[in-house]
């Protein structure tokens, strides 16, 4: 629908989702902090670009972090495009795109167990 991608990985190294990418030689990810869940970082693919999610652990991905990173990923994809994300607007753009976002990583995560 919109000309950006969502990552998310799971327990993945930055190598294993540089190659992923397809990351240039140079390409690098700011290393997740031991202590840290997750982080959201705008990447790019060679085609559109998108906001990757990184999630450390998977039993750490609790409802809060990761409704948390999704509304960061949300956020900036909305920047990135331009959309008005305001309280006192229509914002249910924003309200699909993060349940959205939500859903897939939990998709992601039934997956792995």
């Amino acid at each position: 629908m919109f000309p950006r991608t969502l990552y998310v990985a799971i327990e993945e190294t930055d190598d294993a989702i540089l190659d992923f990418l397809n990351g240039n030689e140079g390409d690098k990810l700011i290393p997740l902090p031991d202590s840290a869940y997750a982080d959201v970082s705008t990447v790019s693919d060679g085609l559109n670009g998108g906001q990757l999610i990184r999630f450390g652990k998977r039993d750490e991905m609790t409802e809060g972090i990761v409704g948390h990173e999704c509304f960061h990923a949300i956020m900036r994809i909305c920047l990135y495009l331009g959309i008005d994300v305001d309280v006192d607007k229509d914002n249910e753009h924003f309200a699909y795109m993060l349940q959205w976002a939500i859903d897939k990583v939990y998709e992601l995560k039934r997956k792995m167990e």
